[in-house]
Parts: structure tokens; C-alpha cells; sequence
């Protein structure tokens, strides 16, 4: 009768003509690949288009601000030229006379009746320096060094002068005819924050930056720049993201759109929706997948437990719980492989077959799971291995540890045992249980063998037997 060599379907293969376990989850993987692609271009493209749409809308609003700044800033400089001849009188009298306070007060009142919104004024001299004004105490210094910017020119760009709160645009700049008396009017920037607040739409902020100083920011919907509650500079990020930049003619300003943080964490919150809605229609197919593997799975982890119990148990002894032969010879392989001392101290119990004969077997094995336990407690390193050599007999395998540092955790371990005093009977030298120990190492593993480690202890410990018991002994092997 011949023998039918075809391979029967096992847990790992499907049954014929069916896909198998693998191409199954190809087929799967694939599916789940194409149904994120989908949902997440269509995210994207969603997030595209709204940013479009705001994009587009942000420039025109942008177009519009830019118009209407440059209208008020026009009127603002035609006003104060009519200012400035009505007033020619006064303001040559105090270039002439910049102490004359009762002048300088009167036309203080005609400008506030002529500009409700007017900060300061100042009356300059051919090189733009200031002769007369109202600026002490208010923008000082740096309004005096904007002011003298002006120089013997009939127009300059707008300067902000901070003082504080609020602060003042000087938009306008007037000369008398000989060209030796000037003037200056400051205006607070109230007017130009409701314009740009009047044109921002959701998700973007307009502002009015500063050219000539590496694109600061001068004015906000907000107010001046020490109004906004954030760096007078914008971030790199958001010098990055700027959709629309349109230059006010008339000045070194530019006005800008940038989007909010807030507004791209709404544009990232909006693909992260679209890439949930493919997340769970790839969830819902997944689900027949882990439904279908979930059983076998789960078999396999028991087997697999199952396998790692049992290797651990070849390695330990069933009575103790320390390594076994077995654990020990993997433990002398590995500390032989490291270069480095390595030494073995090898216990023996002294009388236990008198221990056995007169309180039992069964006191015998409490006896060594005690002792085991000693021993144990003996180890310092993590590589140290506590191991039952056979019967009464332990190694402990010190890596790392010399000869002497050897003999000295002998010896802890000979006064550990003596001082537990386990009652012993049979004990022909005293009335508990001792040991008797032998200790070898070698200073050099690669010029000896490990099994020439282990019959140097065992030399040592036959040594300590026949010299009375109760005692350590030790050997230095040929190789060490």
C-alpha cells in the first residue's frame, strides 16, 4: 500500500482552492491600503480647497485694506499740508522762537480742533532736528530721532513712535516755503487697527509691517504693536505661511495676510477627521480579519507559553528551584566567552546521608530548599549563577571574580549556613548542618577549559572534606 505524500491541510494553510493564509492577508492589506489612500486624498483635497477658497477671499480683503489705508494716509498728509498753510504764521514764528510757549499752545488747540486724533506735533529745523513740539514726555527720544529721519524731505514713510500706549503714526510732513521750518504731526494708529479689523475674515490676521526693519510689525486689527499680546516680529512659520503681501504706496509699509495657528490647526484637525473616517471604515474590515486569526492566535500563544514553561523548567532543578546541570554548563559556555576571571565555589554537606538516615528524606529535602536559599542570598552580580550540581553537592559560578574575592563569599557562605543551625543529628562533629567548600578560579578562560574549572573546585572541596569538614579550601588551576 503506497504512502500519500500530498500536504493535508494544517492550521497554516487553507483548504484546496481557497487563498491561503498569506495571500489572505495581502488581499487584506491591500484593501486596507486602497480605502486609506481614498479618504486621505480626499481629506487632503478638502483641506485644499477650503485654504483655496480662504486664500482667495484673504487677498481681495487684502487689496481692499491696502486702498483704504493709502486713502487715509493721502488725506491725512493733504490736511496737514492745509494745516500747515493756514498755520504758517505761528509755525515760522516758533522755528524763529521754539521758547515761545503761548504760541506753541495755541497751535496745540488748533490742531486738536482740526484732528481730534492727533498725538503730537513738532516744529523742525533744515536738518530735521526738533525746535519746538509737545513731544517731551510723551515720545522723546526715539520720536525726535524718527522726526530728524525726515531730514529736508517733503514726504517720508510713516514712523511709529512708542511711548507707551498709545503710540503715534507721523503720516505727514509739511515745510514752509524757504525750506527751513518744518512740520511734523503724529496721529494714534486707531484708525488704521479698524481698518485692518474691519477686512480680516476667519482665519487669517492682517498686518501692517515695516520694510526698512525687517518686516516688524507696526499695526494690527488689534492696535499698535505693543497691543497685540504677541512678538513684535513675525515667526519665521508665519513669514512661511503669508498669502498675500501688497505694498502701501506712499510709505515703507507693506500690508500682509497670514493665517492663524489657530485656523492651521483647524486645516489639521480637518484631514485628521477625514483620516478617522478611513480609520474606521479600515477598522470595520479589519474586524473580519482579527475575528477570523483571533482563534488560532490565541492557540498559538498557549503553545507558545506552553514551550517557553517547559524550557524554563529543563533548566531548573525541580527541588530547589536553582539552575540545573544543564543551566550551568550554558552559564560556564557564556563566562568562558568574555574575557575576564572567572571563578566556581563547589558546596558539599557535610554527614547528609546521616541527615537523611535519622530525621528522613523528606527533612532532607526542607533541608537543601534552605539551604538553597542561603546560597542564593550569597550572590551579589546578576551574572552569578547558583546551580545543584547533583545530590548535596552545589556550585555557585562567580564571573568577574578573582581567586580571593572567591574565597572570601566561600567563607560568608560557610558562616551563613553554621549560623542558621539547622539541627542536624547525624552530624559526627557537631549538632547542625555544615558544609565544606571548594573554590577555584582562573584568570584567563581562554587558556583552559571550563570542565578543568569545575575538577580544580572539586580537588579544593575534597581537600576541605578530608581536613576536618566545616572549612574552605582553594585551588589555583594550572591555566589561571
Amino acid at each position: 500500500m503506497g504512502v500519500d505524500t500530498r500536504k493535508s491541510p494544517g492550521p497554516w494553510h487553507g483548504p484546496p482552492g481557497l487563498l491561503g493564509r498569506g495571500q489572505r492577508i495581502a488581499l487584506i492589506l491591500g484593501v486596507f491600503t486602497l480605502v486609506l489612500v481614498f479618504f486621505g486624498w480626499q481629506a487632503v483635497g478638502d483641506v485644499e480647497a477650503l485654504m483655496d477658497r480662504h486664500a482667495a477671499r484673504a487677498e481681495h480683503h487684502a487689496g481692499l485694506a491696502v486702498m483704504e489705508v493709502e486713502r487715509y494716509l493721502a488725506e491725512r498728509r493733504h490736511r496737514v499740508g492745509l494745516f500747515a498753510e493756514v498755520h504758517r504764521a505761528p509755525i515760522e514764528r516758533l522755528a524763529r522762537h521754539p521758547a515761545d510757549r503761548s504760541t506753541l499752545e495755541d497751535l496745540e488747540g488748533e490742531l486738536q480742533r482740526w484732528f481730534p486724533d492727533a498725538f503730537a506735533l513738532a516744529v523742525t529745523g533744515p536738518a530735521g532736528e526738533v525746535l519746538a513740539g509737545d513731544i517731551e514726555g510723551r515720545a522723546a527720544g526715539p520720536c525726535r530721532q524718527d522726526i530728524r529721519a525726515f531730514g529736508g524731505e517733503a514726504s517720508r514713510p510713516p514712523i511709529l513712535h512708542p511711548r507707551g500706549h498709545p503710540f503715534a503714526v507721523t503720516v505727514a510732513r509739511a515745510e514752509d516755503q524757504a525750506g527751513q521750518a518744518g512740520f511734523c504731526v503724529g496721529f494714534r494708529p486707531v484708525r488704521l487697527s479698524r481698518i485692518l479689523n474691519a477686512h480680516e475674515i476667519y482665519g487669517y490676521r492682517l498686518f501692517l509691517l515695516r520694510e526698512d526693519r525687517d518686516g516688524r510689525i507696526e499695526v494690527g486689527s488689534t492696535g499698535a504693536r505693543d497691543d497685540l499680546a504677541r512678538s513684535p516680529r513675525l515667526t519665521p512659520a508665519e513669514r512661511d505661511a503669508i498669502i498675500a503681501r501688497r505694498p502701501v504706496a506712499g510709505s515703507g509699509w507693506s500690508l500682509v495676510a497670514v493665517p492663524e495657528f489657530g485656523y492651521l490647526e483647524e486645516r489639521r484637525k480637518t484631514l485628521f477627521r477625514g483620516f478617522l473616517r478611513a480609520a474606521g471604515l479600515t477598522g470595520l474590515l479589519a474586524l473580519g480579519l482579527l475575528l477570523l486569526l483571533d482563534q488560532r492566535e490565541r492557540q498559538l500563544g498557549r503553545s507558545l507559553d506552553h514551550n517557553r514553561r517547559l524550557r524554563r523548567m529543563s533548566l531548573l532543578d525541580p527541588l530547589t528551584g536553582l539552575a540545573n546541570r544543564t543551566a550551568l554548563d550554558r552559564a560556564l559556555a557564556r563566562a568562558w566567552r568574555h574575557a575576564g576571571p572567572v571563578a566556581a565555589v563547589m558546596v558539599d554537606v557535610d554527614h547528609f546521608k546521616e541527615y537523611n538516615d535519622s530525621l528522613g528524606h523528606g527533612e532532607g529535602d526542607l533541608c537543601l530548599r534552605r539551604l538553597a536559599e542561603l546560597f542564593s542570598a550569597a550572590t551579589r552580580q546578576p551574572r552569578d549563577v547558583v546551580a545543584r550540581y547533583g545530590g548535596e553537592e552545589f556550585v555557585l559560578l562567580l564571573p568577574g571574580t578573582d581567586l580571593r574575592a572567591a574565597e572570601e563569599v566561600a567563607e560568608r557562605l560557610r558562616e551563613s549556613v553554621e549560623a542558621a543551625a539547622i539541627p542536624h543529628p547525624g552530624n559526627g562533629t557537631c549538632d547542625h548542618v555544615t558544609v565544606s567548600l571548594g573554590v577555584a578560579a582562573t584568570g584567563n578562560p581562554a587558556n583552559g577549559l571550563p570542565e578543568e574549572l569545575i575538577a580544580a573546585a572539586d580537588r579544593a572541596l575534597y581537600r576541605a572534606k578530608a581536613g576536618g569538614r566545616n572549612r574552605v579550601e582553594s585551588e589555583q588551576p594550572e591555566d589561571g
